[in-house]
């Protein structure tokens, strides 16, 4: 292990907190995402959002299966010193069993800063892990501690970016996603490239304008860069490379959904349109309605063990979840459970567990529950501000629906007085309380009544933490 259990050698405090970063190397990140896309559960876009999302998973023992690595560079507490240099406290820590990165390098000149940051430059894409720059550090720690800190950034140390890693390729295709809130997004398919050790295949090319400004089309030869060494980034067309039969993309004026719903742009509060174009079928859109389904599991909502992205969508494309409330009719519906044990993939153990999964989330904070709803401009922050307020389930549908029905005394007017909810986040909630086919239920029931059906020991508390 990267960490040790106890510590080797000699010459430690008593006391002290040893600090880090814990990461993915190139080759772990793609074992993880393969394992992932097999059983059917979220790939990770790179390799910094898969170590990130290990160590915010609430189950340990799912982190502990993660081939997360740790380099040791810093410490915090400490019971007594135990090092005069930088580069003496490094060495320390290697010899007491942690890893350290062995590209540190000890210099005494300016010049010798601007050679090690070309050598390491030099020696980036050889690495096998993601890095994008140096840091400069004052090696003495009494003057560490006489230039001190400005607010948390210490003066005695600077960082310094690599420029971002740069590709070419061919942008094969352009296709358009539509997502839980209608927003139609132009994906851009590119012939696979390798920048900054990861495989790209795809880069988003955010909006119709952003496609017209940068001029890219089918069958040019892109420049591409990970924005951050994060982002897939298209900075634009290689034009002395373009076909000579090429024709600028012409953005679709209909969701591509089988109902080809128009696409519309938005005018804000100022009047001013914005740029995104989106799906005005609402939840009549099967697109916006998988989004929808998606976002009511996801972690942050009621995130059901053993109902990842690839279950949900194949329960959906046989027809057996339309809504969330399908979800949990599926977990008591026998003869639809005997035919998914008979599914290539399953089996009775599995089974099993999806039907615990979902039998454990009929009671859920009534935060998450309604972060689950996947109302336009409520994320977590808000729906946490209108739990603690309302506490239970019935008073917010009632304030709602008093709201969008404008009776008076109720309503919009309570909303808008609660600290933490903006008049877009309420106007948000009116505009999801009056649609008929709110949380996709069907028509003529009304939320509450559905809620009481589809999950009859809702834990409507807010939690308080």
């Amino acid at each position: 292990s990267e960490i040790p259990k106890r510590l080797s050698g000699s010459g430690w405090p008593d006391v002290i907190e040893v600090r880090g970063e814990v990461y993915l190397g190139h080759d772990e990140f793609a074992a993880l995402n393969a394992a992932n896309e097999a059983a059917g559960q979220k790939t990770y876009a790179n390799p910094r959002n898969a170590a990130a999302g290990s160590l915010r998973q609430i189950d340990p023992k799912i982190t502990a299966t993660r081939p997360l690595r740790f380099f040791a560079y810093a410490w915090g507490l400490f019971s007594q010193p135990f090092a005069q240099t930088q580069w003496e406290a490094l060495g320390l820590l290697k010899s007491w069993g942690f890893q350290t990165t062995p590209e540190s390098q000890r210099v005494i000149s300016g010049q010798g800063l601007l050679t090690a940051y070309a050598a390491m430059e030099a020696i980036r894409p050889k690495l096998g892990y993601d890095i994008d720059g140096v840091v400069y550090k004052v090696d003495r720690l009494d003057w560490q501690q006489r230039l001190g800190f400005i607010t948390r950034t210490p003066r005695w140390a600077v960082a310094r970016k690599f420029p971002a890693q740069q590709a070419r390729t061919i942008l094969e295709a352009i296709d358009v996603q539509v997502g839980r809130t209608g927003a139609v997004t132009p994906v851009a398919r590119l012939r696979p490239v390798t920048v900054g050790g990861v495989v790209v295949e795809n880069a988003t090319l955010h909006n119709a304008d952003e496609i017209a400004r940068k001029d890219v089309r089918i069958g040019d030869t892109v420049i591409l860069q990970r924005a951050g060494d994060v982002i897939p980034q298209i900075l634009g067309p290689v034009l002395d490379e373009r076909p000579a039969d090429s024709v600028p993309f012409e953005f679709p004026t209909h969701c591509p959904c089988p109902l080809k719903t128009p696409l519309a742009k938005e005018t804000t509060a100022a009047g001013v349109e914005t740029v995104v174009r989106r799906c005005t079928g609402e939840f009549a859109c099967p697109f916006q309605r998988i989004e929808h389904l998606r976002h009511f599991v996801s972690r942050r909502a009621y995130d059901i063990e053993g109902l990842g992205e690839k279950q949900l969508t194949a329960f959906y494309e046989r027809g057996w979840v339309k809504e969330p409330a399908d979800i949990f009719r599926l977990a008591r519906d026998e003869e639809k459970l005997a035919e998914l044990r008979t599914t290539d993939g399953y089996g009775e153990t599995s089974v099993r567990n999806l039907i615990a999964g979902i039998e454990a989330k009929r009671s859920i904070p009534l935060d998450r529950f309604i972060f689950g709803l996947g109302i336009r401009h409520i994320g977590e922050t808000t729906s946490t501000a209108l739990a603690r307020h309302f506490e239970t389930v019935e008073h917010f549908i009632a304030t709602a629906n008093a709201a969008a029905a404008q009776r008076p005394g109720a309503g919009a007017q309570a909303l808008s007085e609660l600290d933490g909810v903006g008049p877009t986040a309420v106007e948000a909630i009116l505009a999801y309380a009056r649609h008929p086919q709110a949380l996709l239920i069907p028509a003529g029931a009304s939320l509450e009544e559905h809620l009481r059906l589809a999950i009859p020991r809702l834990n409507t508390r807010a939690r308080q933490s």
